[in-house]
């Protein structure tokens, strides 16, 4: 196997640019947090959901959408269901 070696500034130059990335990525991070808490303390409040609620939000044409929940029994109703009425 052949072995090469960077010179100085080609090696100032990627670590440079490394370090650049890992900034837009911290960046990026942040901005996604402060969208994730926009979302939950003013929308969501602002159109009565829930704070489980997973709305999608369509940025461009404004649009927030909600699936409609479906009620799920938990174990201890389907029992109760399945038993009938207690006596």
């Amino acid at each position: 196997m052949k072995k090469f070696t960077l010179t100085e500034q080609e090696k100032t130059n990627l670590l440079t640019r490394r370090a650049m990335k890992n900034q837009y990525e911290y960046l990026t991070h942040l901005v996604d947090q402060d969208m994730s808490i926009y979302v939950e303390m003013n929308i969501k409040k602002r159109l009565g959901m829930s704070p489980t609620d997973t709305p999608q939000i369509d940025i461009d044409s404004g649009e927030v959408k909600l699936d409609d929940k479906v009620y799920a029994p938990t174990p201890e109703e389907t029992a109760q269901i399945t038993k009938g009425p207690t006596k």
